[in-house]
């Protein structure tokens, strides 16, 4: 179902993708971080590496839904593309999760438009540890 650039999925997490070594340079911007969200090329397209608390990543169950929305910000040097994930664990209180795409960085333009071609919305979640 589509509405104003929102995406709603169902995320089946009993999908699982083949390990996915985090770059150094991504892990040492993750260690400093509570919450974050990061897209990244993988193997399997692109990802969106989230790192959240273990104990909210373990009561996830197999299967939640989840909203993908996107924005369009200008700025003056490129536009810029807003992404928020909202997971509905707990349909009360979704973690919501953003980030941000510099369109005018190709690496970031070409694993954003990878997305649209993906059949699936892969999201790596990472705890505290980075495990």
């Amino acid at each position: 179902m589509t509405k104003e650039g929102d995406t709603y999925h169902q995320h089946d997490f009993q999908e699982h993708l083949p390990a996915f070594q985090l770059p150094a340079d991504l892990a040492e911007f993750l260690q400093g971080e509570e919450y974050a969200c990061v897209t990244a090329a993988s193997n399997q397209g692109t990802v969106h590496v989230i790192k959240a608390h273990r104990a909210g990543i373990a009561g996830m169950g197999d299967r939640v839904p989840l909203r993908v929305s996107h924005a369009v910000y200008e700025h003056h040097l490129a536009p810029v593309i807003r992404t928020v994930v909202k997971l509905y664990d707990q349909p009360e209180r979704p973690l919501a999760l953003e980030t941000f795409i510099n369109v005018a960085e190709a690496d970031q333009r070409t694993d954003f438009a990878a997305l649209g071609d993906q059949a699936a919305l892969h999201l790596l979640f990472y705890d505290e540890d980075l495990t």
